[in-house]
């Protein structure tokens, strides 16, 4: 019977996918598996692949020509037919996932799944779930829940995933277990229950000519529950011998017996391609996509490259001398893996029962020898930690050894190029599995190369200096072997540095991603830039004092590096053992040490630091930013003096050598001046955090020089005043991030800037003109005024600090937080009140006000009105707390503050929280509401008389006619209410006639220069 004939019957069956295999377990069946017989017809047999024709569907989808691309689930009563085109981009969902489904089918007939195809049913039990897979390609997974059945007869599937009561049915032939072809399924229509033992390697044709590739090991496993897995012998299409070219027309999703691939420039093979026993690959150039499978295939990669998570299963032969093999290569139990040039990719894993030899080119890290593989490295000048390797005299020699914990080997193979393994880049040896053999040592080169002058090396030997100046070009992978030089003065250094046991200096140029330092280097660091991953290794010293770091410096265990310059712009971390001394430079946010030792007298963190584990931060000097940690057993100990909680200075510590340990209560400040004379304040309402036990004060005061004006043309710019001292930042000196305001200094800040992290503890900061950046803090005792300038976002003043606003503009919200007071008499500012502050607001423009539970909020100003209503009883001079838990949801509260400010806030409940100019309705609040007279010319508190007399010795000047129509209006109520005051007095009448003639001036005008001060009028 030929496949049209098959085709045929399959449209003609009524019942379609549900061949059910034997319950029996019958005896095991050779090696690796376990089989349970079944006879079935051969109409049965050749019926995978049906559409059912159980109950109706509601719904029917087409693709193409229907649009699916926003498709990612389907529901009971569907059917889904996706033909040549069609394509799903996402993991996609066949059933109701918690609720049960009933009369779902998918037949994939053609088109790409990119993700995977899941079939739900972990949660409730579905009926009628069927998937029909005749070609087309799953990217990803392809998982069968309880209770679903799957056919699979054609195209191509990554990974199969079975569990309980789903049934996977394989339609072909050819099937084998560990090569061993599976008995009982000569005659077509046969079947056959199998379960794989983990380890074991299914292989076989499906009726689409495809061949197929289900193991348990491996990037690309499978995962198959007992009893879920039925093979059924079915008619596939004969092997023809051919050679397939890419570029050069359709493939098919994979070779079988007798079959070549050869892969040439531009040659494109897509993803999940499988090689099957005895078909040849050859790859000279072009690319074969991810998720490559080779079964008993013999594999050449001259150029070219071979995608990721590929694998090389039992009987297949790689041998790789140009090229590449992307990351998460494996070489499964029986294959045979030779590398003589070319490159693999990061976590090359061979599996136990493989055979990797390494005689050349480029292994990145994470290289994995499992317990049963052998790895044969052919080369010579073998190294362990700079110790010779001995027995390995002669070539051919050959000499098993165990790599120990932290120790790098290096070496050069048998191409000339060096290579060094360590732990310490993840390559993992397991014992037992690595042969070091000998063979010729490569010539001896040029003792000095200078690029761009000669070619540069791909490495260099003992003895050899390397010159890269201006123009010069350094391949990536370069290693630099025991005895010699690098000077990097300039050009372009790529990635995968090597350093073992040679020293290294840079002073400019650009230095590619991930650079190793190893055993014995020593790599002096003052220019250039590196992209990022610099790392120092057991026994190797780094001296880093200018340049730059774009991302990552890594201290491991047994390594030094000592930093007094450049700038690390993000992630530092210090391993157990490692020591890291900073005396200058910037180290960027996430700043970490892992119970390794870290001495810092200099230098700036910015932030995010954590010390953890028995680690142990010894901090005289320099500057850390918000959120330091110190937890899990770690210390950290802070040598200076002037030690104060919350102002108070602390006791015990009267003499140099003194030492206390401290907790911090909850919002409380610690505050001090480190040995260098700089300021520091921790707090958790910073967001730092301290374990119980974790701070030790040693006082180490040695009276530094104090002046009380900072003159910096004449000096450095410091990194924070302390008690006694001012500073003047204007415009010819600008300070940095992270500066300190310590216990009674003083910053005024005209026309300069200060940069973002600016903290004050106890001190007096004002901002007359120019900037101070992000993230300023107001600690305990602090009095911040701003008259001018600008402040940025996340300005926060905490618990003891004041904080007086009459001008200039904050670009984001003051932050007012339990404890502080906050005066607002201009500018252009937003504020949130927090539980427990208290905020006073008589002027200001263009923020919103947001008035959170348990704050004390005070208005000050006219025409204040709740929900577009005056407030009943409210008169100038009077003032009325309002009732926020008898209001409605979004009631709006608006008011002209006294410098003539519109001001509007809603009241909302709990739910819209979020929204910053917003007040939180509860009785918790309290908020109060003063109309402030505005015709109170002399700011007494009182509109009488008294004021009269003061804008008629002002009219014409600073006071109009308007201004005596508001005193009017405001001495009418107030008499009104006072029954003291009973007549009006009138103006003279040439100063009414002039006050007729006078445009319309807002009185607020007046108002303002004369009673300013709202806090001391008579309420």
């Amino acid at each position: 019977m030929n496949m049209q004939q098959a085709a045929n019957i399959f449209r003609s069956q009524l019942r379609a996918g549900r061949c059910e295999p034997s319950e029996d377990q019958g005896p095991r069946w050779g090696r690796g598996f376990r089989t349970a017989a079944a006879t079935m017809s051969f109409l049965s047999a050749v019926t995978f692949g049906l559409k059912s024709t159980h109950a109706a569907f509601t719904t029917i989808i087409n693709s193409p020509p229907d649009a699916i691309e926003t498709l990612s689930s389907i529901g009971s009563g569907t059917q889904l037919n996706l033909y040549p085109g069609a394509a799903l981009d996402r993991l996609f969902r066949i059933g109701a996932g918690r609720q049960s489904s009933d009369n779902i089918e998918v037949n994939l007939d053609g088109g790409i799944v990119l993700g995977s195809l899941k079939t739900s049913g972990s949660w409730k039990k579905n009926s009628n779930v069927v998937i029909n897979i005749r070609g087309g390609v799953v990217g990803e997974y392809l998982i069968a829940d309880n209770a679903n059945v799957v056919n699979v007869s054609g195209g191509s599937i990554r990974n199969f995933y079975t569990f309980d009561e789903s049934r996977l049915n394989l339609f072909g032939g050819d099937f084998r277990v560990n090569g061993t072809p599976v008995a009982g399924l000569n005659a077509l229509g046969s079947s056959l229950s199998l379960n794989l033992d983990p380890g074991s390697l299914l292989t076989g044709t499906l009726a689409d000519g495809t061949p197929v590739a289900i193991s348990g090991e491996g990037i690309n496993s499978d995962y198959l529950v007992d009893g879920t897995l039925t093979l059924h012998a079915a008619v596939v299409p004969a092997a023809v011998p051919h050679t397939f070219h890419a570029p050069g027309g359709a493939l098919p999703h994979g070779l079988r017996a007798g079959q070549r691939l050869v892969v040439g420039d531009e040659g494109i093979v897509p993803q999940n391609f499988n090689a099957s026993w005895g078909s040849v690959v050859d790859v000279t150039a072009g690319k074969i996509g991810d998720k490559f499978e080779a079964v008993g295939a013999v594999v050449s990669v001259s150029g070219g490259e071979v995608g990721g998570q590929s694998t090389a299963f039992r009987g297949t032969v790689v041998s790789l001398s140009g090229g590449s093999i992307g990351n998460n290569f494996n070489a499964g139990r029986g294959s045979v893996f030779n590398m003589t040039g070319g490159e693999v990719g990061y976590l090359f894993e061979a599996l136990g029962g493989s055979q990797v030899n390494l005689a050349g080119g480029v292994v990145q890290p994470y290289l994995v020898a499992h317990p049963d593989s052998k790895v044969v490295i052919a080369g010579s000048g073998f190294r362990l930690d700079g110790v010779a390797v001995g027995g390995l005299n002669a070539v051919g020699n050959e000499r098993q050894i165990n790599v120990p914990a932290g120790a790098v080997l290096s070496g050069t193979f048998a191409d000339g190029r060096q290579f060094a393994f360590s732990d310490q880049t993840y390559d993992d040896f397991a014992a037992g599995t690595l042969t070091l053999r000998a063979t010729p040592p490569p010539a001896a080169g040029p003792p000095m190369i200078h690029a761009p002058s000669a070619a540069s090396p791909l490495g260099l030997q003992s003895g050899q200096t390397l010159l890269v100046s201006d123009g010069g070009d350094v391949g990536e992978n370069f290693n630099a072997d025991w005895g010699s030089v690098v000077s990097i003065n300039g050009g372009q250094v790529g990635g995968g540095f090597e350093a073992v046991g040679a020293m290294v200096n840079v002073t400019a140029g650009h230095i590619g991603w991930r650079f190793d330092a190893f055993y014995g280097s020593a790599i002096n660091i003052s220019g250039g830039v590196f992209e990022g991953v610099v790392r120092a290794h057991r026994g190797s010293v780094i001296n880093f004092s200018g340049g730059q770091i774009g991302h990552y410096l890594t201290v491991d265990n047994g390594s030094v590096v000592n930093v007094s310059g450049g700038v690390i712009d993000y992630g530092t971390q210090v391993n157990r053992g490692g020591v890291l001394n900073l005396s200058g430079g910037e180290l960027g946010e996430e700043f970490q040490v892992y119970s390794g030792a870290f001495n810092m007298n200099g230098g700036s963190i910015a932030g995010r630091a954590s010390i953890l584990g028995d680690a142990v931060a010894n901090v005289s000097g320099g500057t850390i930013g918000d959120q330091l940690s110190v937890q899990n057993g770690a210390r950290l100990v802070l040598a200076g003096g002037d030690f104060r909680l919350n102002g108070v200075p602390l006791s015990g510590l009267a003499t140099i050598g003194s030492s206390t340990a401290v907790d911090i209560p909850a919002d409380a400040l610690l505050s001090g001046t480190l040995r260098d004379g700089t300021p520091f304040a921790f707090s958790d309402q910073d967001g730092d955090y301290f374990e119980p036990g974790a701070i030790r004060l040693i006082n180490w005061y040695d009276e530094l020089p104090n002046p009380p004006l900072i003159d910096r043309p004449n000096g450095p710019t410091p990194t924070g005043v302390r008690a006694g001292q001012t500073i003047v930042v204007d415009a010819s000196h600008p300070l940095g991030d992270h500066f300190n305001a310590g216990w009674g200094s003083s910053v005024t800040v005209a026309g300069g800037s200060i940069g973002e992290n600016f903290e004050a503890a106890g001190a007096q900061v004002l901002l007359a003109s120019g900037s101070i950046g992000d993230g300023f803090d107001a600690f305990h005792g602090s009095v911040v005024t701003i008259a001018g300038g600008e402040i940025g976002d996340r300005f926060e003043a905490y618990e003891g600090s004041t904080v007086n606003i009459a001008g200039g503009r904050i670009t984001g919200y003051l932050n007012a937080r339990r404890g502080s007071v906050v005066n607002v008499s201009g500018g252009e500012v937003g504020v949130i009140a927090d539980a427990g502050s208290v905020v006073n607001i008589s002027g200001g423009h263009g923020g919103a006000v947001g008035i959170r539970p348990g704050s004390e909020v005070h208005l000050y100003g006219s025409e204040f009105r709740l929900g577009g209503e005056p407030i009943a009883g409210l008169l100038p001079g009077h003032t009325v707390e309002i009732n926020l838990a008898d209001l409605g949801n979004w009631t709006e509260l608006s008011a002209i503050l006294t410098d003539g400010s519109p001001f509007r806030t809603w009241l909302v409940d709990e739910y819209y929280y979020q929204s910053p100019g917003s007040t939180i309705p509860t009785p918790a609040t309290q908020l109060t509401v003063t109309s402030v007279p505005t015709a109170d010319f002399n700011a007494d508190g009182l509109v009488d008389a008294a004021d009269l007399a003061q804008w008629n010795n002002a009219f014409g000047i600073s006071a109009d006619g308007n201004d005596f129509l508001a005193w009017q209006r405001q001495f009418n109520l107030l008499s009104a209410a006072s029954p003291r005051q009973t007549s009006v007095p009138e103006p003279a009448s040439h100063c009414l006639l002039i006050a007729m003639a006078v445009g319309s001036i807002s009185p607020r005008r007046f108002a303002a220069d004369a009673g300013h001060n709202v806090r001391n009028a008579n309420m």
